[in-house]
């Protein structure tokens, strides 16, 4: 298995651990959730690009930035 298609299936985990979870939370927490959510489906990109070597490091680059984008949000619901 690559480490491109690893990567990809921990992006699905977490947006479907996200959804899973969403009724028990605050509205704030919702809408961080939904930030976080919005940005990992941006790291996604396009399914051509997924054999390139760069695109794995690109990947777990954009996932890091996602959770540094969403950690002010969901300090302050707290």
């Amino acid at each position: 298995m690559s480490c491109y298609t690893s990567n990809v299936r921990r992006c699905a985990f977490l947006l479907g651990f996200v959804a899973c979870f969403a009724w028990a939370q605050s509205p704030c927490e919702a809408k961080c959730n939904q930030l976080h959510s919005e940005c990992l489906k941006r790291c996604a990109g396009d399914p051509k690009d997924a054999a390139k070597p760069e695109a794995a490091k690109r990947l777990m680059e954009c996932l890091k930035t996602c959770d540094a984008e969403v950690r002010p949000c969901r300090e302050s619901c707290k």
